[in-house]
């Protein structure tokens, strides 16, 4: 069982290994979980609009149903 941990710098590395597609194929065999200690991406949201808006590029991003949201989806990633 390994666990990879990151914060501030290394937390946005994390936030950013786990969330690469390329990634999921190997993850089994590298790691099994992962800490983020901080602001992933280190994007400020500023307020409930902005972070509707981020919240959808993210969905749509990671291949989510992004109007409205599929939770279930985000999720799953």
């Amino acid at each position: 069982q390994v666990t990879i941990y990151g914060q501030s710098a290394g937390g946005t590395s994390v936030s950013t290994l786990m969330s690469s597609p390329a990634v999921q194929a190997i993850k089994p065999a590298l790691f099994h979980q992962a800490i983020v200690h901080s602001n992933p991406f280190g994007i400020p949201v500023v307020n409930p609009i902005s972070g509707a808006a981020l919240a959808a590029r993210f969905a749509k991003d990671v291949q989510c149903n992004s109007d409205p949201i599929d939770l279930a989806c985000l999720r799953s990633r």
